[in-house]
């Protein structure tokens, strides 16, 4: 608060400057200010360390605002300075501002609508960016268009942000955006992506986010790597009461999440049972609370072209694969099955893939039987592992149906693991 600082600093009692008040560093304002008993106007000259403000405003009936703000080249990231490394630095602006001090109940409501002539961002220069927003109330919009030789993006916001009622809803339009260009990532040479995303959300935080996300016919276009597109992809949640559904529809996966759990405990609640098992690894914190999450999932992955693509990771799974499992706290039961009919990873070439793993009072076991193609031979490959007690067993073993006991093997391993008295 200005005025609390200013007050406190002529009477003595400030003892700290505020940080961002010392990286404005020394202000000096120069201009012109007229007043009557219902009109107060401001033409003023700020300047200060970052850069150089120029404010045109009007009060009326010292309730109603009107005013233009601009600068040039406004060092924004010397005025940002923190420890971490800024990616906003210069910053052109031109914004008329209109709004009431007390608006509808006595709250403040304002409307902004501007232009971005230039701003860099992670050491890209944008040129052209329209925006305006406006609040009454607990109401907020906002829309931003963004022009660039790198990509087009399109954004229109609502959101309702009252104590019991948080709600977002709009869209965001994506046209040949060049990420790498752009400097957002150092992955994706080349490549541009293009799409429409829609959401309709209510809730706090993630356990509670009801609504959904569709992102229709997400496409990547590269003259070296061939396009991809893809239908829409469609994300919802409907939570009730302690229980939550969530589902992802697409082309290429289908995913669905459901029980009483919080997301964010899903990973203490799979540490305190894997604890039963492997104390040394996974080591239950004394200050942890105990969970009781239970959690079930199915998934269908048809196509991970885009995966593979988006990833950057040569993993291909070109048939229909089946995952289920379990998590549950209270009962420590951890399960997880699937079924993959082929797998391609680099050159490597897998099929009949059978996956089951089970926990149970006194340990967890978990089953890989596959098929490994090599020169067009199949060979029959399985993994059998068991752990309890801190110990663990694993037996690998293979056969290529020859009629060879050359072609034909195991490897049988048993670890124990130890934890000393530092840890």
């Amino acid at each position: 608060n200005l005025q609390q600082f200013i007050t406190k600093n002529l009477e003595g009692r400030e003892r700290e400057i505020s940080p961002i008040l010392t990286r404005i560093g020394h202000i000096e304002a120069r201009g012109n200010s007229y007043y009557t008993k219902n009109e107060t106007k401001a033409d003023l000259e700020i300047r200060t360390t970052p850069g150089t403000l120029n404010l045109k405003a009007i009060l009326r009936e010292s309730n109603d605002i009107e005013g233009e703000i601009t600068t040039n080249n406004f060092q924004i990231h010397n005025l940002l300075k923190t420890n971490k490394k800024q990616n906003l630095e210069k910053l052109s602006l031109l914004a008329n501002i209109k709004g009431k001090i007390k608006g509808k109940d006595n709250r403040p409501e304002w409307s902004v609508t501007g232009k971005i002539p230039e701003i860099i961002f992670k050491n890209y220069l944008y040129r052209g960016i329209d925006f305006n927003a406006s609040n009454k109330g607990d109401n907020y919009n906002a829309q931003i268009a963004i022009a660039d030789a790198n990509g087009t993006i399109n954004a229109d916001i609502d959101a309702l942000l009252q104590n019991n009622n948080k709600t977002a809803k709009g869209n965001i339009e994506v046209v040949n955006l060049n990420p790498h260009q752009l400097n957002l990532t150092s992955k994706y040479p080349g490549e541009t992506f293009s799409t429409k995303l829609t959401y309709d959300l209510t809730g706090y935080n993630l356990d509670n986010l009801k609504g959904m996300i569709e992102i229709e016919d997400l496409g990547v276009q590269s003259e070296t790597k061939g396009n991809i597109t893809t239908g829409p992809i469609r994300l919802y949640s409907h939570p009730e009461a302690n229980e939550k559904d969530f589902n992802i529809e697409s082309e290429f996966l289908k995913l669905q999440v459901e029980g009483e759990f919080q997301w964010k405990n899903l990973p203490r609640t799979f540490n305190q049972i894997a604890h039963q098992y492997l104390p040394s690894i996974f080591t239950k914190q004394p200050y942890e609370t105990y969970h009781s999450d239970d959690i079930t999932f199915t998934a269908q992955i048809k196509d991970t072209t885009l995966i593979e693509r988006l990833a950057g990771i040569p993993l291909n799974i070109p048939q229909t694969a089946n995952f289920d499992g379990r998590l549950d706290g209270s009962l420590g039961i951890i399960t997880l099955n699937a079924q993959v009919p082929v797998l391609n990873y680099g050159n490597e070439k897998l099929q009949h893939i059978d996956i089951h793993m089970q926990s149970t009072a006194e340990d967890i076991r978990a089953n890989v039987v596959m098929e490994r193609l090599i020169k067009g031979t199949p060979i029959e490959m399985g993994l059998d592992a068991r752990t309890k007690e801190d110990l663990l067993h694993l037996l690998l073993h293979w056969n290529n149906k020859k009629d060879s006991r050359a072609q034909v093997g195991e490897v049988d391993i048993t670890s124990r693991f130890f934890k000393d008295l530092a840890g």
